[in-house]
């Protein structure tokens, strides 16, 4: 008994701790997810879980300004399937030099966990690099996609799956999201990006100066939840990380003082690393606007 315990993942020993349980991922996402459960909100708990979401968003919406150049949810036809708050995540290939397009878009709706969309999306142009170990994407597994019908052609398409549940309304969820709705040529005003979440929280905790870095989602993933993600060698995998992502944020909202021994942590190891190893560290882990550590 004490070894199958120690052979069970730190997601598996927590399952069905208190009173949040566990949301089953679909057998048909691929490739294999390997952390499988997630958290279900009690539809109880549901409404408090939307406030304390909104008010993170207001305090963090004015990073959004950057996205000014791009389309906007707004003016669409509102949608009966529209949700108050969605997570997307979008893969993303090369079609040329310094031109990248979306290859995979994934939308969770972050109060039920409901997997919404999870379709391929097949490039307007053609693809000069698959960026496998970051997408995931193959031409064989896109084709697969293509014969079960689960994709959709080209970025405006792409959006328009969002967009069955997504409107002005509803906060948009991301890590690193300028990157997604980038590849989906969109703009939000009422968002929460982990990625700068969690780099507000450590700010807070730095007296006289800010935080330059962000966390990679994979090591949000380990230091808040004690799982691993982004372990298959057959590269990302878009429901995985748009699910992890769901998962960060809920973590923060419901964890604020861990939230904040975890970036007072954070601070503190920062100033303790000499300058110039403190800058190599932030180039490791921060998310650039243009390379593909976007994608990770």
């Amino acid at each position: 008994m004490a070894d199958k315990k120690a052979r069970q993942s730190p997601g598996q020993q927590r399952k069905g701790r208190g009173k949040w349980q566990r949301l089953p991922l679909s057998e048909l996402t691929e490739p294999v997810i390997p952390y499988s459960d997630w958290s279900v909100i009690p539809e109880a708990e549901q409404a408090k879980v939307l406030r304390d979401l909104e008010v993170l968003c207001y305090s963090t919406c004015p990073h959004i300004a950057r996205m000014h150049r791009y389309d906007t949810s707004k003016g669409h036809e509102a949608s009966p399937t529209r949700r108050s708050v969605v997570a997307i995540d979008c893969e993303k290939v090369l079609v040329g030099r310094g031109q990248s397009e979306v290859v995979q878009v994934c939308a969770v709706d972050v109060l039920s966990g409901e997997i919404l969309v999870d379709k391929g999306v097949v490039p307007t142009k053609p693809v000069t690099d698959w960026c496998t170990p970051w997408s995931g994407m193959t031409p064989g597994r896109l084709e697969n996609m293509k014969r079960k019908g689960k994709t959709v052609n080209g970025w405006t398409e792409a959006r328009a799956e969002v967009f069955k549940f997504v409107d002005d309304d509803t906060i948009l969820v991301g890590h690193a999201l300028q990157n997604d709705v980038r590849a989906l040529e969109m703009r939000h005003i009422k968002v929460l990006d982990t990625a700068t979440v969690t780099k507000h929280a450590v700010t807070k905790e730095m007296v006289g100066s800010g935080c330059k870095r962000t966390w990679k989602l994979k090591t949000l993933c380990h230091d808040f939840l004690g799982i691993n993600i982004q372990q298959s060698r057959n590269g990302h995998n878009c429901v995985e990380d748009t699910l992890a992502t769901r998962e960060v944020l809920l973590w923060c909202v419901r964890n604020p003082d861990k939230l904040k021994k975890w970036a007072t942590d954070q601070s503190a190891a920062i100033k303790t690393v000499p300058s110039s190893r403190s800058s190599a560290q932030e180039a490791e882990d921060d998310i650039p606007s243009a390379s593909v550590e976007d994608w990770l």
